[in-house]
């Protein structure tokens, strides 16, 4: 019995290391579609080249962030649940260490309260001078610079 339920949940994670493998793959198909059906668009609109330019660096840019924290949400919905947190604190044990504000709080809890704040974040690409927020403003929302800068 114990040997039949060992099979079994054998067979099933290979289904899933398929299945994350299989979107892998498709992942290029996908984006190269998605940019050949954006730049057919761009032309039949006339939009200037340099704006097409800019625009389809920026969907490249995109892609590759959401396919990377689709690949991420992928691999931790392999990971059984008492592995997870370790999971999590390998792929990301250094970005919020370097956080100023949260290179500072002093708890015993405090790598347990950095993997849960990275586990509840949310992936975001803004645009070069985009505005992100004002000074002075009320914050509802903390954002964590993974690349680039903003002034």
């Amino acid at each position: 019995v114990v040997m039949y339920a060992g099979t079994i949940v054998f067979g099933v994670l290979l289904s899933e290391i398929e299945m994350a493998v299989s979107s892998m793959r498709a992942f290029p198909r996908r984006k190269g579609r998605l940019v050949q059906e954006l730049m057919g668009f761009l032309s039949d609109k006339d939009i200037p080249s340099a704006l097409s330019h800019k625009l389809l660096h920026w969907v490249e840019f995109d892609l590759a962030c959401r396919y990377e924290e689709e690949m991420r949400e992928q691999c931790l919905q392999l990971v059984p649940p008492e592995l997870r947190r370790q999971v999590v604190d390998s792929l990301h044990h250094d970005e919020l260490h370097r956080v100023p504000l949260l290179a500072s709080v002093a708890s015993r809890h405090r790598e347990s309260l950095l993997l849960d704040l990275w586990d509840a974040m949310l992936p975001r690409s803004f645009m070069p001078h985009a505005v992100i927020a004002h000074g002075g403003e009320e914050a509802d929302r903390l954002y964590v610079v993974m690349a680039g800068k903003v002034e």
